[in-house]
């Protein structure tokens, strides 16, 4: 690595010496935990063949499978296989508050799904995914991430049909080269999330979600809880876009740090077909710390391309 690079990292707040972590594996614990609160292109919009009567899903929601929307008279189809290739350029690579550095990088995502249908407003959901984050300049930032997770979603059709769900994911994150792992995260999250349709082309959507992590090393252990809300359009048969706002408190266990974290996301999707699309996305995030050495400003922009079948 550069000389630069290693001035750069220098630059990154340590956390607990008991923690024995290194400023790059903290740096990816923080650039993961950001992709993947992020309203993500990966996951299908769900306003295809929307029906009032039925329960909507909030396309925000970072979990694979969490909201599910009911199809009008299509036969269901419980399993999903996905992939993507994405490229995204960030001016702050290790999410610090002096010393900013840019970077490039790509992010490789396959997953697989089962989202059995209980009965008309109850289903469940188990999943896995592994992605593959891979930098430009500051490759000691590569890193693997497995995400293996299951849930349960019920629709109350008495309160608007409102959206609960309940569930756990397992994230582990390994060093690209050598595969040792160093950060491991078992998370229990509550959901609650509500979709308004104007038109057949127009909705917004606001949710809740709480987020109670147990994680290894013990000093990256944080529960969230945040509030979101946005809108999403059809522009043309093919064409849609999204913006939304997120607003989130950290609160870490160890330093006594509390965080309270904004994000702006913009997104727009073109499909091809209904298992294939490409799309652009930018996201502006700032993070307030009691810890003013965790304060950032990042802006991270790019796309990919997506694959989504059922069956």
């Amino acid at each position: 690595m550069a000389a630069g690079a290693v001035l750069f990292f220098a630059l990154i707040p340590a956390r607990d010496a008991g923690a024995q972590q290194t400023d790059a594996a903290q740096a990816a614990i923080e650039q993961n935990r950001l992709f993947q609160t992020t309203p993500g292109l990966r996951d299908e919009p769900q306003y295809e063949g929307y029906d009032a009567e039925a329960a909507p899903a909030t396309p925000g929601d970072p979990d694979l499978g969490v909201q599910q929307i009911l199809k009008r008279k299509d036969s269901y189809q419980p399993f999903r296989v996905m992939g993507s290739l994405e490229a995204f350029y960030t001016n702050n690579v290790a999410l610090v508050k002096n010393g900013t550095e840019d970077d490039a990088y790509m992010v490789g995502t396959v997953g697989a799904a089962w989202v059995p249908k209980i009965n008309d407003r109850f289903y469940g959901e188990l999943s896995a995914t592994q992605q593959f984050f891979r930098y430009d300049t500051f490759d000691s930032l590569d890193f693997d991430s497995l995400n293996l997770g299951g849930g349960l979603t019920h629709y109350w059709p008495q309160i608007g049909n409102i959206a609960t769900t309940a569930r756990y994911n397992y994230n582990r994150l390994t060093d690209a080269d050598r595969g040792k792992e160093f950060f491991r995260n078992h998370q229990a999250s509550l959901n609650a999330a509500k979709t308004f349709a104007h038109t057949r082309n127009l909705f917004t959507f606001v949710d809740a979600t709480a987020l109670f992590s147990f994680s290894d090393p013990y000093a990256s252990q944080r529960w969230e809880y945040s509030a979101s809300g946005g809108v999403f359009g059809r522009i043309t048969r093919a064409w849609d876009a999204q913006a939304s706002y997120r607003l989130a408190l950290y609160d870490y266990f160890a330093e006594g740090r509390d965080d309270l974290n904004q994000s702006l996301n913009l997104q727009t999707s073109y499909h091809f077909t209904k298992w294939a699309r490409i799309g652009a996305t930018t996201t502006f995030s700032f993070n307030n710390s009691t810890q003013p050495v965790f304060d950032y400003d990042a802006i991270n922009t790019g796309g990919g391309v997506y694959l989504n079948l059922k069956f």
